[in-house]
């Protein structure tokens, strides 16, 4: 019998590198039909026992789908907004002692096989950050999300003074010492995007990793113009506070 290693991930280079324990996090709303192929994926490059789904209040069986899976799974008794949970996923990480941490979204929009590629991207360019990048191209993404991702993304870049090209992905690689202590007030999607300005005001380094754009599955629990309003709110919290408690 063949036993895989996936808790620790070893990218062979020129150099020796450190091994490192990389986590995955998923938040899911409502994602039960979905998960479970998510998580099937998942567990061919990370072992089950470092992933982690938080179920943000859903009211179907999502947190089925992850036990199942036999992943850990932290449920919120009521919605709390993809920022929550994200923090609750962060929060678990460093709990097990994790060196790095990938965020994905539970709707099969992240394609788990682009995992070594971030923590490769991670260890061979020793950064502290790996964004999942798209192509901005017509036919390959919609127009409205192309023309939204360019705005906020110009934002974003403007705030963390560092060059950021896709802030609203949310496949993202984090090494946990950058987080920790990090002062996060978004409780929705704006926290994704006020993770970036802190970080980059923090100068941590950051990476990138090709990832192809997808939009098939479920509609998104975007709703735009609350969603516009956070982040604009946000943007002008973290812009314009003292830079002491940045």
């Amino acid at each position: 019998m063949t036993i895989m290693k996936p808790l620790f991930q070893l990218i062979a280079n020129e150099q020796k590198v450190q091994i490192m324990k990389v986590g995955i996090v998923i938040p899911a709303y409502n994602e039960a039909q979905r998960l479970g192929k998510v998580l099937g994926k998942v567990k061919k490059h990370i072992g089950r026992y470092h992933i982690c789904v938080i179920d943000d209040g859903s009211d179907d069986r999502t947190s089925g789908a992850a036990k199942r899976a036999g992943v850990r799974c932290i449920r919120f008794p009521e919605n709390r907004g993809k920022g929550e949970a994200l923090k609750a996923g962060f929060q678990w990480a460093m709990d097990q002692g994790l060196d790095a941490v990938i965020t994905m979204d539970a709707d099969g929009q992240h394609d788990p096989a682009y995992i070594p590629e971030f923590i490769k991207a991670m260890q061979v360019n020793r950064c502290d950050v790996v964004l999942g990048t798209r192509r901005f191209h017509p036919g390959e993404m919609p127009l409205d999300r192309i023309l939204s991702n360019r705005i906020s993304s110009f934002l974003v870049s403007l705030a963390a003074q560092k060059k950021i090209q896709d802030s609203q992905s949310g496949y993202r690689m984090f090494r946990l010492s950058v987080l920790k202590g990090l002062p996060l007030r978004g409780k929705l999607y704006e926290l994704e995007s006020e993770m970036l300005i802190r970080l980059g005001r923090k100068n941590v380094s950051f990476g990138s990793c090709r990832i192809p754009a997808a939009y098939e599955g479920a509609p998104s629990h975007i709703r735009r113009w609350r969603d516009i309003r956070r982040f604009v709110n946000m943007w002008l919290h973290v812009v314009f506070e003292r830079k002491e408690i940045l």
